[in-house]
């Protein structure tokens, strides 16, 4: 499965609620190599133009990475499980901590 397909099925197996707390960490700065994400390119945005927005914020890899990270600081420990092992069988083993 391809990056962009596996942030979109993570981002639609959060609640509506979740999905908001979700784009809210991406204002802030989450894992020290990436700069927050400005407000404005996430308001109104559905899930798609999100993923759309931290892949182009952050590249693929990247991406993934500060969606578990989030994912984590939200307490949704499965869905950042199921996130960071399929990203990793899909990359041939590449440990995300790593990135």
């Amino acid at each position: 499965m391809l990056v962009p397909e596996l942030l979109l099925e993570t981002l639609q197996d959060l609640t509506n609620d979740d999905y908001k707390t979700f784009k809210w960490y991406l204002t802030m700065k989450i894992v020290d190599s990436c700069k927050p994400i400005p407000r404005c390119k996430l308001e109104g945005q559905d899930r798609m133009d999100t993923v759309s927005c931290m892949i182009d914020s952050y590249g693929e890899a990247i991406a993934v990475k500060v969606s578990v990270a989030i994912l984590r600081k939200m307490n949704v420990n499965n869905i950042a499980d199921d996130l960071q092992g399929k990203f990793e069988g899909a990359s041939g083993g590449h440990n995300i901590r790593s990135l």
